[in-house]
């Protein structure tokens, strides 16, 4: 996939030292690549992707987010395996994250909008299933409430915009700027599970912790799905 080719190869690669700050470039890189993609295919302006990624080098956890991904760790606190989420929100549905989109974007109180039940940057859109998927190139948003992402072009760049889903924006309407969170790995921490949204709509982080606890390490991704 696009992300894993070029997000973790590059500054990341053969460096020997991991910090936030490579992190952030490694995923600015990334983006710049998938600039230079959608500008020799127009038509990709749509498409684009939560970003998450770990590190560990010496004990050390290194974590840049964007979207609605998440990493939660399994740790305990005495005898009880306590979830504790490692990653930020990146989705307006959360009142904070909203808050945060409205206060950098005074100038426009449209910048983001309500439909169905449910909160969204404007113009961003569903994209379904998409061909890209099948060569296993790049996922579409399949969830239009997140403001962080790698992609979605056509609200981040004017020359990809299309104005009658946005209307003129005066700067980008999503952000590719990753939550970054670096952390000293314990003895009383587990393990970490990495998932996307599309499984934590369906599972709070205990009950995720909780089901790595209960089953066989072995094949547990493949259990978490299943459950």
């Amino acid at each position: 996939m696009f992300l894993v080719k070029h997000c973790f190869t590059g500054r990341l690669q053969g460096n020997g030292t991991v910090s936030e700050q490579l992190l952030e470039l490694a995923i600015a890189d990334t983006e710049s690549e998938w600039v230079n993609v959608v500008d020799m295919e127009p038509n990709m302006n749509k498409v684009g992707s939560s970003c998450l990624g770990c590190l560990i080098l010496d004990r050390w956890l290194y974590i840049g987010s964007l979207g609605d991904s998440k990493a939660v760790l399994g740790q305990f606190i005495g005898k009880k395996l306590v979830a504790e989420q490692l990653t930020k929100d990146h989705n307006v549905n959360v009142a904070d994250t909203r808050m945060e989109v409205m206060q950098q974007n005074t100038d426009d109180p449209a910048c983001v909008v309500k439909e169905n039940g449910r909160w969204k940057v404007k113009g961003m859109i569903e994209l379904l299933v998409n061909s890209l998927q099948l060569v296993g190139l790049f996922w579409p948003s399949l969830v239009c409430t997140v403001w962080k992402s790698i992609g979605d072009l056509y609200l981040k760049l004017p020359r990809f915009a299309d104005e009658n889903l946005t209307g003129p924006f005066l700067r980008p309407l999503l952000s590719n700027m990753p939550y970054l969170r670096t952390t000293r790995i314990r003895f009383s921490d587990k393990f970490v599970i990495f998932a996307s949204h599309s499984f934590w709509e369906y599972i709070t982080n205990q009950d995720a912790v909780d089901l790595v606890k209960r089953y066989p390490r072995e094949g547990i991704a493949k259990t978490l799905k299943r459950k």
